[in-house]
């Protein structure tokens, strides 16, 4: 399952969502039946072509949207705790 969209700084574009979760995706990769980008697990978890078969054949995004989802800055995840720290996702 993805990132939380709200613990992001920035707004997170459609391109770097998962199709399945709707959130910003973790572990990104590329199914190669469709070619659209998903969760990891998100994909391990879903049957997305039952017509022929839920093999699940997937490759790492590429290293562009890759840095592009581990550059982004977020929020802890304690922030409504009081934690007011900045990370990166990476």
């Amino acid at each position: 399952m993805g990132y939380e969209k709200q613990l992001f700084i920035k707004g997170v574009t459609e391109d770097i969502t998962c199709k399945l979760c709707e959130k910003v995706m973790e572990n990104a990769v590329q199914c190669n039946k469709c070619e659209i980008w998903f969760c990891q697990s998100c994909l391990d978890n879903s049957c997305l072509h039952p017509e022929q078969g839920c093999v699940h054949e997937y490759k790492e995004v590429n290293k562009f949207m890759k840095s592009k989802i581990e550059e982004m800055m977020v929020k802890c995840k304690y922030h409504t705790s009081g934690c007011v720290k900045i990370l990166k996702v990476s």
